[in-house]
């Protein structure tokens, strides 16, 4: 039965039993009681469903802008780890050509409900605000300073982004149909590089379907009621033609009784409705509405409830995503500490020697690094130095640098006629087999004699060492020309040699130190490089390294992008 026959049969019966002693003043009573108690029906029905209503948007609203930045913080890890196959300083083109990575950077962000539309999109650019990556090709390779006067609440996010890593909030715009609107941007830093990910949704159409659904079932409810109540009264009006005392009570109290019927019947759905969305708000989205009473208020549960399912999938997808990535970082932990026991890390290393003085140091980019330096006694009188880079980074590195680094110390101590051209040849001859993966390792390797102070060294592609004296611009010395080990099986590498002066400082390092780069993006430099060399051409070696270091760290202001590798060796004046 009808809400509206329910409201029929109750008024109609007791104005049957009060109609023949009605009077005209009775009527004119009746009538006035019922047209006030109309009234506050319908404004009590409107305000519950308006409060509701709002409550239900607040809500979604909260969520949405919770939903946008989980989806910002997956791009940005996603993009961290398609960035891996590209190398420094990145070229755009490519960048865009990567179809994995534009798909990821431009990927649509879709209402979070079954067959839910596309609300908002991903998008990508660095820390100057250039768009390097956009769905809009007119927008790509813009810079959003170019909208700021237009867009200045935009502008004023996008430039909080260069300098935090989480940046969230709203700006105005103009949509096609000429309208003021507004936009919600959560922006993300891309771990360890410059790039910042962009994910921008209208918030107020992100759960358009849910609040249309919310809107039009609270519409059809308060509609429906307020007939019900309109058709009552009228009926009631129409028929009552005077009330005695007695019958005029009786009416009255069997009015109150129907009216909280009704009352009951209205806001029920409604009611549970609201607490379906405040556990939501929480963080339930398990909890169910019963499907049942009037159709529109079916409807209205069937929407939340299926809201609420989608919301359990997505965050449970969330959840084995977090635990896969938590258990790679512990392994790469235990990476980390294997690497670092591969490499000295006590100086003075030789405290019996007294010909030299030797310091190093190696800052990582990333958990393990693939860089590498090493030194040790070849014999009595000759000091072997490594300086090493192996291409890519992560794991992958990591495992090639020990590799390299043992066969490279190996070949040091047991090669015929042991000098460093040979050694390389030959380690070189190792890498090339099996290196399905392609990849190398620039290095430097010298022989150091305590007794001449001679230098005799090989280069496989690496940089060239400093040479450091009093009074003397610093020198690059030490360009052979040579490829990298792993590239070219039977390349015969060439011989180097200088002979170091009493006093005098070499300095090895690996292309982390030049291309080291701003937040702004710019690079360090030969220039910075030399210059700090200079200014320190008399310091003994730790002190040069810290030095070199303390200025690199401070130029990049945690953006370090490749590993920092520094060896100081130099020689001593001879005791008379």
């Amino acid at each position: 039965m009808s809400l509206r026959i329910k409201l029929l049969v109750v008024f109609f019966g007791f104005v049957a039993l009060g109609g023949a002693i009605s009077t005209f003043v009775a009527t004119r009573g009746m009538k006035r009681l019922v047209e006030e108690n109309s009234k506050i029906a319908k404004e009590g029905i409107k305000e519950v469903v308006s409060q509701n209503i709002r409550l239900s948007s607040e809500i979604l609203t909260k969520m949405g802008e919770t939903f946008v930045s989980m989806e910002a913080d997956q791009a940005a890890l996603k993009i961290e780890d398609l960035l891996k196959k590209h190398h420094a300083p990145f070229n755009f083109d490519e960048l865009r050509k990567d179809e994995k990575l534009r798909a990821v950077a431009t990927a649509n962000i879709r209402v979070p409900m079954k067959n839910g539309g596309v609300a908002g999109h991903i998008d990508l650019y660095d820390n100057t605000g250039l768009a390097i990556i956009h769905p809009n090709p007119n927008v790509e390779g813009q810079n959003y300073s170019k909208w700021a006067k237009e867009f200045p609440e935009m502008w004023r996010l996008v430039q909080k982004s260069f300098h935090n890593d989480n940046v969230n909030g709203y700006y105005s715009f103009i949509g096609e149909d000429n309208r003021k609107k507004r936009k919600y941007m959560a922006l993300r830093r891309v771990p360890g590089t410059t790039f910042i990910v962009s994910a921008v949704v209208e918030i107020n159409e992100f759960f358009l379907p849910a609040h249309k659904k919310i809107k039009e079932a609270g519409k059809r409810i308060e509609n429906k009621a307020e007939k019900n109540v309109a058709d009552a009264s009228n009926e009631n009006s129409e028929n009552v033609i005077g009330n005695v005392a007695l019958a005029f009570l009786a009416l009255l109290m069997a009015g109150a009784v129907g009216a909280i019927w009704m009352a009951n019947g209205v806001s029920k759905p409604i009611r549970e409705l609201r607490g379906k969305a405040i556990a939501m708000g929480k963080g339930d989205f398990s909890s169910k509405i019963p499907e049942k009473g009037s159709r529109e208020a079916r409807d209205l549960a069937a929407a939340f409830n299926e809201m609420g399912d989608a919301l359990t999938h997505y965050i449970e997808d969330l959840k084995r995503e977090t635990a896969t990535r938590e258990a790679f970082e512990s392994e790469v932990k235990t990476a980390r500490k294997i690497q670092e026991a591969l490499i000295p890390h006590t100086f003075p290393p030789f405290p019996d020697k007294q010909e030299f003085e030797l310091f190093a140091s190696l800052l990582p980019a990333k958990e393990v690094s693939g860089d590498f330096y090493d030194f040790f006694f070849v014999d009595n009188d000759t000091l072997a130095l490594v300086m090493a880079d192996v291409s890519g980074k992560g794991l992958p590195a990591a495992i090639f640098m020990a590799v390299a680094r043992t066969l490279i110390r190996n070949l040091c101590l047991v090669t015929s006629d042991n000098s460093p051209e040979s050694v390389l040849t030959k380690a070189n001859d190792y890498l090339c087999d099996d290196n399905d993966e392609a990849m190398f390792v620039t290095v430097f390797l010298a022989f150091f004699n305590l007794q001449t102070g001679t230098l005799e060294y090989a280069n496989a592609g690496h940089e060239p060492f400093l040479s450091l004296k009093k009074d003397e611009h610093p020198k690059r010395l030490g360009v052979l020309n040579d490829f990298p080990l792993g590239i070219t099986k039977g390349h015969e590498f060439n011989h180097g040699k200088h002979c170091l002066d009493q006093n005098e400082t070499i300095v090895l390092h690996t292309d982390g130190v030049t291309d080291a780069t701003s937040q702004n993006g710019e690079f360090f430099g030969e220039k910075r490089f030399i210059d700090i060399l200079e200014e320190h051409a008399e310091a003994a070696p730790r002190q040069i390294v810290d030095a070199l270091n303390e200025t690199l760290l401070s130029f990049q202001k945690e953006n370090q992008f490749d590993d920092i590798t520094v060896m100081a060796l130099k020689r001593k004046t001879s005791e008379l």
